[in-house]
């Protein structure tokens, strides 16, 4: 069975936030490997991205969890590199097929294999590089990678594959550089100038990124998933809009940061067509949208201290001495007080109903009280 705490490289007693995050962060890494023309990257890239789909049906659900830890203590430990010499084709071939199904102890294999008979050429080392990454092997994938670079410094692939393993690594001013030569190399293609975007996100610079974004968008061969990579920085970029942050928590405390990340979040629904994408845009925006909502909160009646006070104490003996002009036939008595218990319990009523972002404002001076659903 799949171990997905080893694919988000998060221990097993993870929080929720972490997984969450770290399936975020591979998706950006993964997503637009499966538009890549070569079919074992292509193909390797849509069996991880299956993979980061199912760790979030299962990890993020507490009962799926547990019964999915309990079957993974009891599984039988990772296997062992197969000698793949009774696979039909030359070692490099077998490579890429081992590639294609995420087999990276077989594809280092074969790769190193296929280096006795194709010498020491930028294809190998590329394969090599892939296989290493895959194993959490990133020092080795590094030095591999950019060996391949150095023997085709004009092969924009090549970059792409080193740039993706810096994205792993963290080192994102790397993979930045790489995409950069990369869409030197090759200006009117999608694949690079996505790669800048998500790059971007995964360092932090969502301004930037989606900057970019937009660029690739307008003009881009394949709109979907330019949208996609578009509707995620969206997704940043109205994150970082409320002023109270906690790490991955943040909470609405103002009717100008609703405006703002409606705006953001509705725009990202009209460009993203990935169903993970628009359903973690559909949850911010639903969150958005709860904030504005008006309802009555007994909490701020009971904690408005003197206020709370006058306006309980004149709605009750207002009406109290109302119903008793009434009873004593003093119909001025009656209207008067009965105004001024309408006024009182209107008064109250307007104190105590109020948008959920005015609550949220009053509890942030102590603490965050909600955290608001990831982006994406």
């Amino acid at each position: 069975m799949d171990d997905y705490y080893a694919l988000l490289k998060v221990d097993r007693n993870a929080s929720r936030q972490e997984i969450e995050k770290r399936i975020k962060e591979e998706l950006l890494t993964w997503m637009k490997r499966t538009r890549l023309l070569d079919l074992s990257k292509k193909q390797e890239a849509e069996r991880k991205v299956k993979q980061l789909s199912d760790a979030r049906e299962i990890l993020l659900d507490d009962a799926r969890r547990a019964d999915y830890d309990r079957r993974l203590a009891t599984a039988p430990p990772t296997r062992q590199p197969v000698d793949p010499t009774s696979g039909m084709g030359d070692w490099l071939d077998q490579a890429k097929r081992a590639l294609a199904i995420n087999d990276y102890y077989t594809a280092g294999y074969a790769a190193r294999e296929a280096r006795q008979y194709h010498g020491d050429s930028a294809e190998v080392w590329a394969i090599l590089a892939r296989a290493n990454a895959g194993l959490g092997n990133f020092g080795d994938a590094v030095v591999e990678a950019q060996r391949a670079v150095a023997l085709e410094p004009g092969n924009a692939d090549n970059l792409f594959t080193l740039a993706t393993i810096f994205e792993e690594l963290g080192n994102f001013g790397g993979a930045v550089q790489c995409y950069e030569q990369a869409i030197q190399l090759t200006p009117h293609e999608d694949m690079p100038k996505i790669g800048l975007g998500s790059a971007l996100l995964r360092a932090g610079d969502a301004n930037r990124a989606l900057h970019v974004l937009e660029a690739v968008f307008a003009e881009a061969n394949d709109r979907a998933l330019a949208g996609d990579y578009l509707g995620m920085a969206l997704a940043e970029v109205a994150e970082r809009v409320p002023r109270v942050q906690n790490g991955q928590s943040y909470v609405i405390t103002s009717p100008v940061e609703i405006t703002q990340m409606q705006s953001l979040l509705h725009r990202g629904l009209q460009v993203a067509m990935d169903p993970e994408v628009r359903s973690g845009l559909g949850r911010a925006l639903a969150y958005v949208e709860s904030c504005g909502r008006y309802q009555f909160m007994w909490q701020r009646v009971l904690s408005g201290g003197c206020l709370s006070l006058f306006l309980i104490g004149g709605a009750f003996f207002g009406g109290l001495i109302a119903l008793s002009g009434l009873a004593a036939g003093s119909v001025g008595a009656f209207l008067f007080f009965g105004l001024v218990s309408a006024g009182c319990s209107f008064a109250l009523y307007k104190f105590a109903f109020v948008p959920q972002w005015k609550v949220n404002a009053q509890a942030s001076h102590s603490q965050v009280t909600y955290t608001g659903p990831p982006g994406w």
